[in-house]
């Protein structure tokens, strides 16, 4: 089964409330049908795009592989990816970014029909829901 597309809406509401970001989010997707890339393997060349694609993934994602919970997504996120984040520490200032990945993340989760979020089906399960 072919993962999920996001409509070119949601691409556009994306694009307007996170210009910073909208680059990183474009490379999760296939270009040419808005679909979730199947697989993202360059973790350490691009981490915040492998942090969204990977939060994606976990709760929409067909493959079974992909629902483990994402523990170590943010490891290659570093004091270079923070750029203008507010923040008094690079702690802070980690977290303001992820804050904005977790709305990114949100916005592509919730633009996908619940009946085709696989990974929190899967995990509903598990905790019996």
């Amino acid at each position: 089964m072919p993962m999920p597309c996001v409509s070119n809406e949601t691409m556009e509401h994306i694009a307007i409330k996170f210009p910073k970001l909208f680059s990183e989010v474009k490379k999760i997707f296939v270009t040419k049908n808005n679909r979730i890339r199947s697989s993202f393997p360059n973790q350490k060349d691009n981490p915040v795009a492998y942090y969204i694609w990977r939060m994606c993934v976990f709760n929409v994602s067909t493959n079974y592989q992909h629902h483990s919970i994402p523990v170590c997504a943010d490891l290659y996120i570093t004091e270079k990816h923070y750029g203008l984040y507010s923040g008094n520490t690079p702690y802070e200032k980690k977290m303001s970014l992820l804050k904005e990945l977790n709305e990114v993340v949100d916005i592509i989760v919730n633009s996908i029909p619940k009946e085709k979020w696989y990974g929190v089906m899967r995990w509903g399960k598990a905790l019996g829901y």
